[in-house]
């Protein structure tokens, strides 16, 4: 029941599951109030997690009946009062109460402990400036420190008691400033180490003995920083605890290494004290959620947790890795609002977290992350308005948001991210215009803002993006005309303006963009004829302005210099004769000329249209027999020649056609029944 939202306080009732015998884990969620004593009739529980709660007082004395448990987290909760005596049995391998206030009372039985993991109980918030150092060694819990006996092969934990008024100092700087006045040891069956505070106890025993044990105290706390897992890998293995690794794919992150250097996904600096500087965990099958703790890796450059299972929310905690510049979350479960706090992230250059369930706004803190190179948070649920803020990012180049539910106005300060080369934003619920300043992105290559809300016209102001190879304006309330100034983006490859509402007659000065593979300007009020110099444009693929109100002829040449494989201009008022080239690089896969006012024969030569699987004449006023050569065209599927007035037979040759799955003939004049041939596969017949 991890990772959720539950509130109120833990059911009492829950400690009468006495046959529950794994684990029982209530973390990551709002449950406020006391724990409740009867958890401690659980005795066969191996697991029991209520970190990352609200929960506040003692624990309870009952806990040290649970005899069975193998891991035990109270972290980051508002535990207080005396420790209770819970014994650290055999099985036990984790325990933590990290992040809790200062800790006083009686002292914990490590007699039986044999799994450095279990220094985690010691690790307290903040002890000074040597905080690490102590929580390595077992940091104290306020003024009281606990002796504790540590058998034979137990792990070698020193408490040292130092007066707070004295100031905080690492364990070894105590001994070297004769900050521990009494110092015990046996050194056969258990090592004993207890400090007193009495200093002036301390000097009157300064003789050789006191030297001697001095040192040994010293070699014996070298050796425990020798043979524990260091503050990182400590954090890591919280991360662990906190998320389902179904593959073990994480088995040799053990809490018996001295460092994570050597851990599946976690790289290290070469420095003489190395450093966490990378942890990629990306498509490891992980599930669970991202413990705060990641936050503790401040020398960490690149986390890259993507295509896994990790749900809940983005831990704020990570605002903490000051020198990130790779943070990828990409394709996971993630939930609730982007962290204002990624905004302390100067060195932040790659920020993707798309197709995850992300929701809010877009947080104005995100204008102050001034290394941004990419933004990319497509497929979420992110809602309010892109903030003005974004103006601020200078050295921003690509921005990929689409599939969301972004309102408002485009801000025109995106104007001012001058180093921007893809601008992605389809898929939200923009409105207003597309502003002017966006024809200060001179360096721009895609800009795509289809299926939204934007009206008004087209800025004037676009053929300024002169480097722009990709422009795709489809699906809103675009008015006005076409802007001839286009034509100034030479090196344009694709204009989609599909879907609008533009009126006025499509440019001529369109023409001459020869890099043009794909022109969309579908379903508009589109007036006048096809420009003409559109049969010269020899890079042409696709040509789509079905349903506008264009006018004239089609250019005869079209088809003889390009190698069309879609020709769609159906739902016009065009006349004349279908264009005889039109498959002269035997390219067309789908040709669509229907609903229009086009008369005389199909041409021959579309025979040489072998790819083509969809052929639409509908609705025109075309004459003439139906060519043989259709049958050559063994890729077809669908032929419709519906309210047309051809004549004579349909030819024999249709039964090559094997791939045909409707023919629809009606409103015509032909004088013969279907070729039988074509009775075994065709599954539609009008």
């Amino acid at each position: 029941m991890g990772g959720n939202l539950f509130s109120g306080e833990i059911d009492r009732e829950l400690g009468f599951l006495s046959s529950l015998q794994i684990a029982m884990n209530l973390s990551y969620n709002n449950l406020t109030d006391n724990i409740p004593s009867e958890l401690g009739k659980l005795s066969s529980l191996e697991v029991l997690l209520l970190n990352n709660n609200h929960l506040s007082g003692e624990i309870p004395t009952t806990f040290q009946d649970l005899l069975s448990l193998e891991e035990l987290n109270f972290s980051y909760k508002n535990l207080s009062g005396p420790l209770p005596a819970i014994p650290m049995f055999k099985n036990m391998n984790s325990c933590s109460i990290f992040a809790n206030p200062p800790y006083k009372g009686n002292p914990l039985s490590l007699s039986n402990a044999t799994d450095k993991s279990l220094l985690c109980c010691w690790r307290t918030t903040g002890f000074g400036k040597s905080g690490a150092s102590q929580i390595l060694l077992g940091a104290p819990f306020g003024p009281y420190i606990p002796q504790a006996t540590i058998t034979k092969g137990a792990i070698p934990v020193l408490y040292v008691n130092i007066d707070p008024t004295e100031g905080s100092f690492p364990l070894h700087a105590a001994v070297i400033l004769h900050r521990a006045p009494e110092i015990r040891l046996e050194l056969e069956l258990e090592v004993v180490v207890y400090v007193h505070q009495n200093v002036e106890q301390f000097r009157t025993k300064e003789s050789l003995w006191s030297r001697l044990v001095q040192l040994l105290l010293v070699a014996t706390l070298v050796f425990s920083v020798s043979e524990t897992l260091n503050s990182e890998g400590t954090y890591l293995l919280e991360l662990k605890n906190s998320i389902l690794d179904e593959f073990n794919h994480l088995g040799n992150w053990k809490p018996t290494d001295e460092t994570p250097c050597r851990w599946i996904g976690v790289n290290c600096t070469s420095a003489y004290e190395p450093r966490v500087c990378s942890v990629d965990l990306n498509s490891m099958n992980l599930s669970g959620t991202l413990s705060p703790t990641i936050g503790g890796l401040t020398h960490q450059s690149y986390l890259d947790l993507s295509y896994n299972e990790l749900l809940g929310h983005i831990p704020k905690e990570i605002g903490n890795c000051s020198l990130l510049e790779f943070l990828h979350l990409k394709n996971n479960q993630f939930s609730g609002p982007i962290p204002g706090e990624l905004g302390t992230l100067s060195y932040l250059r790659s920020l993707n977290i798309c197709n995850n369930k992300l929701s809010g706004s877009l947080p104005v803190e995100l204008g102050d992350l001034f290394s941004l190179d990419e933004f990319v948070a497509y497929t979420n649920n992110l809602t309010g308005q892109l903030p003005r803020s974004i103006g601020n990012l200078r050295k921003l180049r690509i921005v990929r948001a689409g599939d969301n539910a972004i309102s408002g106005l485009i801000p025109k300060e995106l104007g001012n991210c001058s180093n921007l080369q893809t601008l992605v934003l389809i898929a939200n619920g923009l409105v207003g215009q597309i502003p002017m300043e966006i024809g200060k992105l001179k360096l721009l290559k895609k800009l795509y803002i289809y299926m939204n809300e934007l009206n008004g016209s087209i800025p004037r102001e676009i053929g300024n993006l002169s480097l722009a190879t990709e422009i795709d304006f489809s699906e809103n309330y675009l008015t006005g005309e076409i802007p001839t100034e286009f034509s100034k983006i030479k090196g344009l490859y694709s204009l989609n303006l599909f879907h609008n509402q533009l009126r006025g007659v499509i440019p001529n000065e369109l023409s001459s963009l020869r890099n043009l593979t794909m022109l969309d300007l579908a379903t508009n009020y589109l007036t006048g004829p096809i420009p003409y110099g559109f049969q010269y444009l020899t890079e042409m693929l696709v040509l789509r302005l079905f349903e506008n109100s264009l006018s004239g002829s089609i250019p005869q040449q079209l088809g003889v210099y390009s190698p069309l494989s879609l020709l769609e201009i159906s739902d016009n008022h065009l006349t004349g004769k279908i264009p005889p080239h039109l498959s002269r690089y035997a390219n067309l896969v789908f040709l669509n000329l229907g609903a229009n006012k086009l008369y005389e024969n199909i041409p021959t030569g579309i025979k040489n249209c072998e790819r083509l699987e969809r052929l639409n004449l509908i609705g025109n006023r075309l004459s003439g027999t139906l060519p043989s050569e259709v049958g050559n065209l063994v890729n077809l599927y669908s032929i419709r020649l519906d309210d047309n007035n051809f004549t004579g037979p349909i030819p024999a040759e249709i039964g090559n056609c094997r791939k045909l799955q409707r023919l629809q003939i009606a409103g015509n004049h032909f004088t013969s029944k279907l070729p039988k041939e074509i009775g075994n596969y065709l599954n539609s017949c009008f």
